[in-house]
């Protein structure tokens, strides 16, 4: 089942929750939080929040008995996601770009072969 809401942090209706066979998974594509049943629980009892980086802790976010974290959002044109500048999380947008075929042993798959194509955040915008 699909429903889309109130987001519980920026109060904008554009929390989009999936619920299927008893799990269910939050992503506000208003302000980029997310949460699933893995985070329900506060900071200090919840496992799953332990196994964040620092930075994504530090970034979290308690509201109505959950941990709400920020999201990447993974496109075929691109990646948004979050990042340190100075302390402070911002967003960036990674472009998916072509990987140079004398580059590409660089980026192997575990199954054989080699990537063509990677998310360019090293010219993040």
């Amino acid at each position: 089942m699909r429903i889309i809401s109130n987001c519980p942090l920026c109060e904008t209706h554009a929390l989009h929750v999936i619920e299927e066979a008893g799990d269910s998974s939050m992503q506000c594509l208003f302000c980029g939080f997310a949460s699933s049943n893995k985070f329900i629980g506060g900071k200090e009892v919840n496992k799953e929040y332990n196994k964040l980086t620092n930075e994504m802790k530090k970034w979290s976010k308690e509201k109505n008995e959950r941990i709400w974290i920020p999201a990447m959002l993974t496109l075929p044109e691109g990646l948004l996601y979050p990042y340190n500048d100075k302390d402070k999380m911002k967003w960036a947008y990674a472009k998916m770009v072509g990987i140079p075929k004398a580059e590409m042993e660089d980026y192997p798959k575990s199954d054989g072969g080699f990537y063509e194509q990677k998310y360019d955040v090293d010219n993040q915008e």
